[in-house]
């Protein structure tokens, strides 16, 4: 009897002991929700971004999306420097390149009839939900992101019409369209797609500017064009936010298995169920935070040191904070890259246009000096009578997030790719960029 008695005080104290679990459980979930309703709340400037995203039809966007999926009418084979040789030099194109761009051409023509209409059709933005103040209700985010082959396949066609035509002012406009149907931009691929057709789109502008077939309008819309991509990367940020991890959070305030299911897919185990009880309030609330610090950096509103509580809340947190977030120095990177790119650009388009600079001298108007804190230093080196050479320093200044991964790969410095012969006009590789001046 006495044995008895003393399994059942036992039993009943375990039990005590679970409620009791239980009880701090239930606080701690409804502390949490409180914290999230509180991150939750919108800025004007969150409103005012929803509301003027531009609207797509969605006959079009759908008709875009369609045109993404198909496959390319002559694979994807590498291209690059051989598309351009020709062109540069004068000579007549390869009947290889001829054929495979009138193999092309159809499937061209029904992107450049898409294109027509103004919007973003290329871009996620376009398959976003109309109402985006709506609580929850997955799915979350877009539907589709932009198929990098597709445009940078398309960009590559637009840019070899534009070689190919006597009057490359046509083929040019529909490199302006295509560009523009990316914008803006709805999560972070979209903006590194972006950031790749950016650099392709210049060096169209490019090749026509060394051949001399470059309008003087449009060689002085394209050289005064600043960067867009810290835009790219804000909207970024402020579109996963919003777009992705709002409408989650909502649901998961609500305990919708829409949301439970859309973090640990369709059967939720018992260690799940108790992430998802414990953490999951607290780590969105988390999460949304930490895309208001990226956003805030990119923004220059806080420093590098602001973002390591970031680092704090992963070691702290549950299943949903360590798969919610992006590497930030990546992130960076990409950014850095981007506006070199846009700068190394400009700086040939200069030195060509002025005719080449003398062996000591540049344009009046290139600025070699970093201007903020995404931007690099670069040296300009005269390697010939008729070749120059623009390229980042390895001592470049950096900003503090990737300071520590300064590495050789990231910079060539002075160092350049044997090639016999050099290329007239060279890739823009390891932040450095060559050309032949036109005799």
């Amino acid at each position: 009897m006495g044995v008895r008695r003393i399994i059942g005080w036992s039993l009943l104290g375990l039990l005590g002991l679970v409620g009791v679990a239980a009880i701090g459980l239930t606080l701690r979930q409804h502390m949490h929700g409180k914290d999230l309703e509180e991150a939750l709340a919108r800025s004007d400037e969150d409103k005012a971004w929803l509301e003027g995203l531009p609207k797509v039809e969605p006959e079009l966007r759908d008709r875009a999306w369609a045109w993404m999926k198909t496959d390319w009418p002559s694979g994807f084979g590498a291209s690059g420097r051989k598309d351009e040789t020709w062109y540069l030099q004068g000579e007549a194109p390869p009947e290889k390149l001829l054929d495979r761009h009138e193999a092309e051409r159809a499937h061209m023509l029904e992107l450049s009839e898409i294109l027509e209409s103004d919007g973003p059709v290329l871009s996620s933005i376009a398959w976003l939900e109309p109402d985006l103040s709506r609580d929850g209700h997955g799915p979350y985010g877009p539907k589709h992101i932009p198929n990098i082959l597709s445009v940078r396949g398309a960009m590559r066609w637009y840019g070899i019409e534009a070689m190919l035509a006597e009057d490359p002012a046509p083929a040019l406009e529909q490199v302006d369209r295509l560009f523009e149907a990316l914008q803006p931009v709805g999560s972070m691929i979209d903006a590194l797609i972006l950031a790749a057709v950016d650099a392709q789109r210049d060096r169209i502008h490019l090749r026509a500017l060394y051949r001399g077939v470059l309008e003087d309008d449009r060689y002085e819309r394209w050289l005064a064009e600043p960067s867009r991509a810290k835009q790219w990367h804000i909207d970024a940020y402020r579109a996963e936010r919003l777009v992705l991890w709002e409408p989650l959070a909502r649901d998961v305030l609500l305990d919708r298995s829409s949301a439970k299911h859309a973090l640990y897919g369709a059967s939720v185990d018992a260690a799940e169920e108790l992430d998802w009880r414990m953490y999951a309030r607290k780590d969105l609330t988390r999460v949304i935070a930490a895309w208001r610090l990226y956003e805030s950096y990119v923004r220059e509103q806080c420093d590098a040191e602001a973002l390591d509580v970031i680092e704090a809340w992963e070691r702290e947190g549950g299943r949903t904070l360590s798969m919610s977030l992006p590497g930030r120095t990546g992130m960076t990177w990409a950014l850095l890259g981007a506006r070199a790119n846009h700068r190394l650009a400009r700086m040939v388009a200069r030195t060509l246009r002025a005719g080449g600079p003398a062996p000591d001298d540049l344009p009046a108007e290139i600025d070699l000096r970093a201007a903020g804190r995404f931007d690099v230093d670069v040296h300009y080196e005269r390697l010939a009578a008729d070749r120059v050479r623009f390229y980042v320093p390895r001592t470049t200044s950096l900003p503090a997030l990737v300071e520590d991964e300064r590495t050789e790969h990231h910079f060539h410095g002075r160092e350049r790719r044997v090639m016999d012969p050099p290329p007239p006009l060279g890739s823009i590789t390891g932040y450095a960029i060559e050309v032949r001046l036109p005799r």
